[in-house]
């Protein structure tokens, strides 16, 4: 299975979702190897620190790829079974490459407007990739979200505006929060399910549930 994280967006934590989801699966002892098409390379730098600087935690490989990589993600498939793909924040050959080759597609997005907008840029993508890759499943994930009080309307909100707006992206019920944890967890190569937040961990545990029953 080949499952891409991308957007057109830079900034909504497509990195934190591969890292975190890697992780997890690596728990569940589902072979994976994470992709990092993004040119700033977060992905790959939370790998390089996770064998420095968590050693203890289970191994799980981080390869960079640029250009052409359809070819190489179908031959990481058979190797590792699934294949998380962390794509740049923009339209780039990396994410269309990806695009058309992905079992499922998995976009993050914050409430914020300019984040929500962003997604019109998303939407022609879409029709391009499908009609290479019909089966492909396209999910929206907002991720980010505040932990305050007036977060819950402006989720609300930002629901009723991507289903009225963009119904080709249905979005999963679960939902990631704006928690320290998930900045700590990046600078010793972790995820979530292996730090001390059990608030994270358990969002992040739900959210898995729901990709696995894509």
């Amino acid at each position: 299975m080949i499952i891409t994280i991308g957007s057109t967006k830079g900034g909504v934590g497509k990195s934190s979702v591969a890292v975190n989801l890697a992780a997890e699966l690596s728990r569940q002892n589902v072979r994976c190897v994470i992709v990092d098409a993004d040119p700033t390379a977060t992905a790959h730098t939370w790998g390089q620190d996770r064998g420095e600087r968590s050693p203890e935690v289970p191994h799980i490989t981080v390869t960079p790829l640029r250009g052409q990589i359809r070819k190489n993600l179908l031959d990481l498939e058979e190797a590792y079974g699934t294949v998380l793909v962390d794509v740049g924040g923009h339209d780039s050959q990396e994410f269309r490459q990806a695009g058309v080759t992905s079992d499922l597609l998995i976009i993050p997005t914050t409430t914020s407007q300019p984040d929500l907008d962003s997604l019109g840029k998303v939407a022609p993508l879409l029709e391009e990739f499908k009609t290479f890759n019909p089966d492909m499943t396209v999910r929206g994930l907002f991720n980010r979200i505040e932990t305050n009080p007036q977060s819950a309307g402006r989720l609300t909100e930002a629901r009723a505006y991507v289903a009225a707006d963009f119904p080709e992206i249905p979005f999963y019920d679960a939902i990631m929060h704006d928690r320290k944890a998930y900045q700590d967890v990046m600078r010793v190569g972790r995820g979530v399910i292996e730090w001390n937040d059990y608030k994270a961990k358990a969002e992040f545990q739900v959210l898995v549930k729901e990709i696995q029953n894509d």
